[in-house]
């Protein structure tokens, strides 16, 4: 992003689906207790940034979607390593 000295870039506000997309690893806070919502939790402010910062809408996608998909699998090797 680019910035000048002395001027505050105005913060991007997102859609309600963007805020949704944004919130999907929260659903692990129902699958996983109090881990999954501690990952999912990590995912969905890891998300909510790269919306703000990544201009490309596609790429916004995209990176969110395998940030989402990595939480997911990271919450299933925690739940194998508990076995």
């Amino acid at each position: 992003m680019d910035s000048q000295p002395g001027v505050t870039p105005t913060p991007v506000k997102l859609t309600w689906y963007q805020h949704a997309w944004t919130a999907l690893p929260l659903v692990l806070i129902f699958l996983g207790g109090a881990v999954g919502g501690a990952i999912g939790g990590a995912a969905w402010a890891a998300n909510h940034q790269v919306f703000r910062r990544t201009r490309d809408p596609v790429l916004r996608y995209v990176f969110t979607g395998l940030t989402s998909g990595g939480a997911r699998a990271t919450r299933a090797v925690e739940v194998r390593g508990q076995s």
